[in-house]
């Protein structure tokens, strides 16, 4: 066997060592499968009518819940979600509200009812799996600053992997609800 022949039959096989190497270090993407359902409305003691909802996580993967926007969504402002941001910030009264959903875990979520404004409704949740992208950017400010020194920006940006919107809550639901409360 030549020498140049030779050579090529090792790097061959140091390539195919590599890359086997990191096919078996990088996890495969699981998709993430949740679901929220309503649960109705309520009225809380002391403080008024409520929707609630129920989240459930059944995939694999724990998953961090938040809302997006922080904002009730309107059907008739869907496509102009800047008109949803501020003055119809979510009074979210839940004491349990999931922040972390561990597989096959549900959680509910109490949400005070939108005032004075007499059109349909909807929350969209946004799902992040629990990776290192999620406990850095949790980590306190000190880490943070230095973590920004060491890693690229893009590494480190946490966003919702997936989004989910409840049903519509429209006025007919809303008809035997009275806002005596706060």
């Amino acid at each position: 066997m030549s020498k140049s022949r030779l050579k090529a039959v090792v790097v061959a096989g140091i390539a195919a060592i590599l890359l086997s190497i990191v096919v078996s270090v990088v996890p495969t993407a699981r998709p993430l499968n949740v679901t929220v359902t309503s649960n109705g409305l309520t009225n809380i003691p002391g403080f008024g009518p409520a929707a609630a909802f129920c989240i459930s996580n059944g995939g694999k993967d724990s998953l961090y819940v938040t809302m997006l926007p922080p904002s009730y969504e309107y059907k008739s402002q869907i496509m102009d979600r800047s008109k949803n941001q501020d003055a119809n910030s979510i009074r979210n009264i839940s004491m349990t509200h999931p922040r972390f959903l561990k597989p096959g875990q549900s959680g509910p979520v109490c949400v005070a009812l939108p005032q004075g404004n007499p059109e349909p409704w909807r929350l969209v949740f946004g799902f992040v799996k629990v990776d290192w992208r999620l406990r850095m950017a949790r980590l306190p400010a000190w880490v943070n600053d230095l973590s920004n020194r060491i890693f690229p920006q893009r590494w480190r940006i946490v966003v919702p992997q997936l989004r989910v919107a409840t049903d519509w809550v429209t006025n007919s639901e809303l008809k035997d609800v009275s806002f005596e409360g706060k």
